[in-house]
Formats: C-alpha cells, sequence, structure tokens
C-alpha cells in the first residue's frame, strides 16, 4: 500500500508541476494567466450506519490539498490538483451498534460482547481535474472588486484505504492473543463538486474559502484478512469537504 500511496503521490506532483511549465510565459495583463496553490482541509466523512458508521463517522478527517490551474478568461479555467486526507483515533461499537455488514447488533452477532475498542486508520488521496467558472461580483457593489464566485466540475482518481484492529474488549479472551489488522481498500473514478468564495488580494495572490461534493457512496470494501465470516463491510456515503485555499497567479 505504501508503494501504490507513494505512485499516486508521484503522478500529483508530476502532473501538477507539467501544468505549470508546459504554460505559456505570458503578462499581467493577458487573460491567460496559470496558477498554483496550496491549501488545508477537513472531510465530513459519513458511512452507512450498518456498515461502519459507529467506527468512521465521528467527527472530521484533517487534510491538504495542492494545485495548478489556467484561466482561459475572466469566466473559464481548467484545474489539475491533489487531495490527502489522514485520521488515527480509537472507536468503540456498542452492544446496540451494527456490526459492519452483518446486518444485526453487536450482541447478537458475537453474543457475550457488550462493546468492542478498536484502532481505525482512514486514509483518502485522490488527483482531480476539472473546469471551472467564475463569476465577478464587482458589478454588484465596490466592496466585492476584487471578489468571485466559483465553480468546479471535475473527475477524480479517489484511492480510500481504511484500517482497524480490537485493542480492548467486554470479553477479555477478545485481546488475549494479538488480532489481526483488518484493511480495507479500494480505487475508483468519481465525480466532484467544488464551489467557493475567492478574494484577489493583490495582482497575484488570493485567497479562497471552498465546499467540495464527493461522490463515495460507489465505495464498498470487504477486509481480505477477515477471519469471521465474509460479512465484514464497510460502505461509504457521499461526503463534503470545507477548506481554505491559497493561489498565485502568474
Amino acid at each position: 500500500m505504501k508503494s501504490q500511496a507513494f505512485s499516486l503521490r508521484s503522478y500529483a506532483v508530476v502532473g501538477i508541476l507539467a501544468g505549470v511549465f508546459a504554460a505559456p510565459a505570458v503578462s499581467a495583463d493577458e487573460l491567460f494567466r496559470p496558477y498554483v496553490g496550496v491549501g488545508a482541509q477537513v472531510l465530513k466523512l459519513e458511512l452507512d450506519k450498518a456498515y461502519g458508521k459507529p467506527l468512521f463517522s465521528k467527527g472530521v478527517v484533517p487534510g491538504a490539498m495542492a494545485f495548478a490551474g489556467v484561466r482561459f478568461c475572466d469566466f473559464f479555467g481548467a484545474e489539475l490538483g491533489y487531495n490527502y486526507f489522514s485520521r488515527k483515533r480509537n472507536s468503540i461499537l456498542g452492544a446496540n451498534d451494527i456490526f459492519p455488514g452483518s446486518g444485526e447488533s453487536l450482541q447478537n452477532f458475537l453474543p457475550g460482547r457488550q462493546w468492542l475498542g478498536y484502532k481505525t486508520q482512514t486514509l483518502i488521496q485522490d488527483v482531480n481535474l476539472g473546469i471551472t467558472g467564475y463569476l465577478p461580483l464587482k458589478d454588484v457593489a465596490c466592496i466585492f472588486d476584487k471578489t468571485e464566485i466559483f465553480g468546479t466540475l471535475g473527475y477524480s482518481r479517489t484511492s480510500v484505504r481504511m484500517r482497524l484492529q480490537v485493542v480492548t474488549s467486554s470479553n477479555p479472551a477478545d485481546v488475549a492473543t494479538p488480532n489481526p489488522t483488518h484493511t480495507f481498500k479500494q480505487h475508483k473514478n468519481v465525480p466532484i463538486v467544488r464551489v467557493g468564495l475567492q478574494q484577489n488580494i493583490c495582482e497575484n495572490i488570493n485567497l479562497s474559502l471552498f465546499s467540495e461534493w464527493k461522490r463515495l457512496s460507489s465505495f464498498k470494501m470487504t477486509s481480505p484478512t477477515n477471519q469471521l465470516p465474509p460479512v465484514f463491510e464497510l460502505r461509504l456515503k457521499n461526503s463534503v469537504s470545507y477548506g481554505l485555499r491559497l493561489g498565485y497567479i502568474f
């Protein structure tokens, strides 16, 4: 998995650098302008109630991003980006929580267990490409002279890896010997939608607040290391990220 993650990061970096250096040199007053940037964001990750929500959906997953693009004119552009989200935490599966994929509560699926404590890890990466539309607000009021609304439609190559391991239990026998780590991983091409508000601080620097919708409902994952009956399954739901971007325009 480390090699896959490294490869994904490498493709993203190469693509972004290629996009920047392939763009022709232009003067500041021309419409065709390349840009690069970085950002910080959080993902409100959602899982199906019967397929892992009690273990993974609490809280947010922090992340970062890098991007490069070109403004073709005042109203349109194209952008290539890379997103990275990662979180490790401890979670409790209660007696009345559904054991992921079984359709039954923990106490019914594994009699004698009132709770199970898991160590969980979430890693989500994607390389995305989209077309962006801009709506300058300078005609609305003079205070919005350097403000724009933007929206992006695109696709991403998304990699999801989720891991969990039992570390505590109401039944001491569950942790008497080392428990295997269950790994769930999958790659998909999924659509994304991004909207935001951008403030042009000066000729070459802008700051943006944004929200991005990710179609993660196609991710349905089972663990090949599962030693229980083949019902241990995680299913993601469509999720949204929120963040702040800083861009530099050439």
